[in-house]
């Protein structure tokens, strides 16, 4: 396990990726040119819950994206695109449920969490899932989710309206723990591998993944423990879009007597710069946090994931959540 502590962000330099033009906060906003540099007030940046107020948004707008439409009605919904529609995913074959999801406040904005276990599908049913976030309410502190279990061929699908943005212009970093082998366990008793991902995104009006953070874990495992394990978490953060990755952690172990091995990856990310470059005006900054990416294998190669995420300050309303698991 590896903590890294809350460091300086340091000032980068923007690309003059997309201008967008956007109704919000009962006005017209003149279009923005292209993103917007991050502000120099960064050498200490108030931590998420401090001094972050999100500007209000008029009901009834409809801020035209690049990849479809956002819209806020008048009980504070903002409702966000699907990708599994533009993916072309949908129908009974895809097994599409809506989750809603009650989240917790917190000083100025909503926490989220969830998970699913093995247990919960069906027999026979496919394990790879895609879940986004198709509406959100900041004011109730409810977000309403799409999930659907998808082909690998699907998710390729989905990666594909995501891939040209979620790589151009971010940064990221990639840590891999060593491998770990129960002692309790003959090396020469017969196991099985196994491998889950799980990836949380967070992605802003017109696609573009702005942060993300990833867990896979692999373990072998007999029917009644579990042998060895390792560790892979990920990091990106959209960098030319004035993202920087704020804190960072990425706990991971052996749980009880081998009764199950986990892997989690954590950070927090703020961009200074989010609301200049989608409406021309400053306000304070927009903090994303990835509590928990966690994944636990199982004997007989059960799995459990579970997330916890939370969006607050700036233009917080204007980001929207997805994840999958592979």
């Amino acid at each position: 396990m590896e903590s890294r502590p809350k460091t300086r962000p340091t000032p980068g330099k923007t690309g003059g990726l997309i201008g967008v033009v956007i109704l919000a906060m009962g006005m017209t906003l003149a279009p923005a040119a292209g993103w917007a540099a991050p502000g120099t007030d960064d050498a200490n940046p108030a931590a998420p819950g401090q001094n972050q107020s999100a500007p209000g948004q008029a009901s009834g707008t409809s801020p035209t994206t690049g990849n479809g439409q956002i819209s806020v009605n008048g009980d504070g919904w903002i409702s966000y695109p699907s990708v599994l529609e533009q993916a072309g995913i949908g129908g009974s074959a895809a097994h599409l449920s809506t989750i809603n999801l009650k989240g917790t406040k917190t000083a100025d904005g909503c926490m989220f969490s969830d998970s699913i276990t093995s247990d919960d599908l069906a027999a026979g049913a496919r394990s790879d899932i895609y879940m986004t976030e198709v509406g959100y309410n900041p004011k109730s502190c409810q977000s309403r989710l799409i999930a659907a279990q998808v082909t690998p061929e699907q998710l390729a699908r989905i990666a594909q309206l995501t891939q040209a943005t979620d790589s151009t212009g971010a940064s990221s970093e990639t840590l891999t723990d060593a491998p770990v082998i129960n002692p309790s366990v003959s090396p020469l008793t017969r196991d099985t591998p196994y491998q889950r991902t799980l990836k949380a995104m967070i992605k802003d009006p017109i696609g573009l993944v702005t942060t993300s953070t990833t867990t896979t874990l692999y373990w072998t495992a007999t029917s009644s423990s579990v042998k060895s394990y390792g560790i892979t978490h990920s990091y990106s953060w959209l960098s030319t879009t004035g993202w920087y990755r704020y804190s960072y952690s990425q706990p991971g172990g052996a749980i009880g007597n081998w009764t199950s091995v986990y892997g989690d990856t954590i950070a927090t990310y703020w961009n200074n710069a989010f609301c200049k470059a989608l409406f021309g005006v400053n306000q304070p900054a927009t903090w994303d946090t990835h509590s928990k990416t966690r994944v636990e294998g199982r004997p007989g190669g059960g799995w459990t994931w579970g997330y916890s995420m939370s969006k607050s300050g700036g233009c917080s309303g204007m980001l929207h959540y997805d994840y999958s698991l592979s």
